[in-house]
């Protein structure tokens, strides 16, 4: 057979019940006409919950009783059997199928040299080097899509279903995540006259830690527990220690330099510890250096997580709590060096934060990882470091408040409360309450909000903290502004004002008179408000603080449209709009659209005002509050001391 062309191989990969095996020989059997000569089947028991993976030799061996070769005919040497093999299939028209591969060494010598004969191999890894040496084409399988999920349980809701049971699908449907074999023990047990309403399955599943329990058949084969379990036992020893100590943390995406801490060592180990698991599909890398698990993947890491001692566990979140709040503090530092800093974090041998090198880098970080650092935040409050929890909730002020972030920052602040009390510090709990007071005014609960500044002011005053004084007035300016009571409003922003010019901070004087400005334009004193805003453009642009410049000019195109001035609105509000962007500040963005938008119609330019419209609804969905942004409402908050520097309240917080 010198020169022969090769046997087409198709490499079908997947995790573990995802249907490789069912589709192999279903394609095999759908194409039987087209391989006169026959197909064969073999399982390779590479990922067996049984028993070891199938040797070359004994595979050879079945393979050649298969072709009709008596046991006694069978070569002893292993090459010899190799080539028995393949000269009996040279010129075949068959299809083989091997099943359940281990890696490309287990099947390189069971592939037929003969171009007439398909193989398809199935395996939980994509076996790369069967692309290499014998040019396999790779065929990932995918998971299922909701359609084809619902497609398979749609017959199992009972005849007559109530809107609960059709929801209690939808829910069962959501938990297997579109894992074939997921799918199929659902549909099982929902079958037969002693079998659950689908309402009482869902019940069972709710609880994400008794799920695989409710998962588990008697066949080792279709138990989903047994089938993941194979996979991890496949991993090296520092892959499996990371999935177990992945299953620690509750994140739906983990980076790198996040996974280096939880291993505890160095970058190029643990990249090599994350890409194994995910050639043997217990992860994924949906972008460069960004990893995710199934959810079914992950409560069983959960569960080997529960296994590591409790000294190890605890040692991997100490250095997962400090990457993160090193590095979140770094990045906000960079986001806002102007705004007061508190205790920073400390170092931790072995833990190496993210480099940021300036305010982009810094943005994007926090793009990818502030619902981890949330997350983290929990962990640190549960772990017994209180510091460490307001340190992170002080870090993502800035970008919730720019990214429409709301609730997440009550959510924030509620457990920065409770570790401010736990840890004891006036100033810690002062501070806290003036950011959870902030942050539930962003929520329109006011009058718990009400309660929180005042607990907040009273401290600050009986600590003789002027400057802590000043930012409070400035936050509680734009909760009353959120409430329609302008008068009040204005009264605390000329407090603030006062108290920043007796500290001589021109930024925060900025923000001071641009918010004081916003509110006499509220109450009808345009004159007053331009002097005022004119007076904070001025001081901005003088010490080049291109935040405060954009929040003016917000305010003084604000203030032209009060005048009727339509052109000069859209140019400043143009301006704003350009600074807002390079500031990467969403909230102000969808704001000053919607904005220069109705300029844009005034003026007569339909297809501007369309087109900015447009781009303001679509930041309204991205910001999660739907399409035309209302100013009333949705204004950018100051966001208390470090964050609250607008006119209208639609400054940087």
């Amino acid at each position: 057979m010198s020169g022969a062309a090769p046997a087409p191989i198709v490499v079908i990969s997947g995790p573990g019940g995802a249907g490789k095996t069912w589709l192999a020989l279903r394609w095999a059997y759908d194409h039987l006409d087209d391989f006169p000569d026959g197909a064969m089947h073999l399982s390779l028991r590479g990922f067996d919950p049984g028993g070891q993976p199938v040797t070359v030799e004994a595979a050879t061996r079945t393979l050649l009783q298969s072709l009709g070769v008596a046991p006694a005919a069978i070569p002893t040497d292993c090459d010899a059997r190799v080539a028995l093999y393949r000269s009996l299939l040279a010129g075949r028209r068959m299809v083989l199928v091997l099943d359940d591969a281990r890696d490309a060494a287990q099947v390189r010598s069971l592939l037929p040299g003969t171009s007439s004969c398909t193989v398809l191999v199935t395996s939980r890894r994509p076996l790369q080097g069967l692309a290499i040496s014998a040019g396999a084409t790779a065929f990932p399988l995918p998971l299922l899509d909701d359609a084809a999920a619902e497609a398979i349980l749609t017959g199992e809701a009972p005849e007559g279903s109530t809107r609960a049971e059709h929801a209690a699908l939808t829910a069962l449907i959501s938990w297997c995540g579109g894992l074939p074999l997921a799918l199929g023990i659902i549909a099982a047990r929902l079958r037969g006259p002693s079998a659950p309403s689908p309402t009482a399955l869902a019940d069972e599943l709710r609880d994400a830690s008794l799920r695989l329990d409710a998962l588990a058949t008697d066949d080792l084969d279709t138990n989903l527990r047994t089938v993941i379990g194979c996979s991890f036992r496949a991993l090296s020893g520092t892959a499996a220690r990371l999935f177990a100590l992945i299953g620690l943390v509750p994140f739906d995406e983990l980076g790198v330099d996040a996974a280096s801490a939880l291993l505890g060592t160095g970058h190029t180990g643990t990249l090599a510890a994350l890409r194994e698991l995910v050639t043997i599909n217990l992860a994924d890398e949906p972008r460069p250096h960004r990893f995710r698990m199934h959810d079914l993947v992950r409560l069983y890491a959960n569960e080997c997580a529960d296994t590591l001692p409790a000294e190890e566990a605890g040692a991997a979140r100490l250095r997962l709590v400090r990457y993160y709040t090193l590095t979140a503090y770094a990045a906000e530092r960079l986001l806002d060096p102007r705004r007061p800093a508190i205790t920073a974090p400390r170092a931790l041998p072995g833990v190496v934060p993210t480099p940021l090198t300036d305010e982009h880098a810094a943005s994007r970080w926090l793009d990818l990882e502030h619902r981890n650092v949330g997350a983290v935040q929990a962990i640190a409050a549960g772990d017994g470091q209180p510091l460490t929890a307001i340190q992170l909730g002080w870090s993502l002020v800035n970008y919730h408040r720019t990214h429409g972030q709301r609730q997440a920052q009550v959510d924030l602040w509620r457990t920065g409360l409770r570790a401010a009390v736990q840890l004891g510090g006036p100033t810690e709990q002062a501070l806290a309450h003036r950011y959870l007071g902030h942050a539930l005014a962003g929520v329109e609960r006011y009058a718990e909000a009400t309660t929180h500044l005042d607990e907040a002011l009273s401290r600050f005053d009986g600590l003789g903290d002027v400057t802590a004084l000043a930012h409070t007035h400035h936050a509680y300016s734009w909760v009353r502004g959120q409430q329609g009571d302008d008068r009040s409003a204005l009264e605390h922003a000329e407090q603030a004002l006062a108290l920043f010019k007796k500290l001589h901070d021109p930024s925060w004087t900025a923000d001071a008179l641009n918010s004081a400005g916003w509110y006499h334009a509220q109450l009808g004193r345009l004159d007053r408000a331009q002097d005022y805003a004119e007076s904070a453009l001025r001081i901005s642009r003088h010490i080049g603080y291109r935040e405060g410049e954009a929040y003016t000019l917000d305010t003084i195109a604000f203030l032209a449209l009060r005048r009727g001035d339509n052109a000069g609105a859209a140019c400043h509000y143009e301006q704003a709009l350009a600074v807002f962007i390079e500031l990467d500040n969403l909230v102000m963005q969808a704001d000053a659209l919607g904005q220069l938008a109705d300029a844009y119609e005034a003026l007569g330019r339909g297809a501007a005002a369309r087109c900015a419209r447009h781009e303001a609804d679509r930041l309204g969905v991205v910001l999660g509050r739907g399409a035309r942004v209302d100013r009333q409402v949705d204004e950018a908050d100051p966001l208390d001391e470090e964050a609250a520097h607008a006119p209208d309240g639609t400054s940087p917080a």
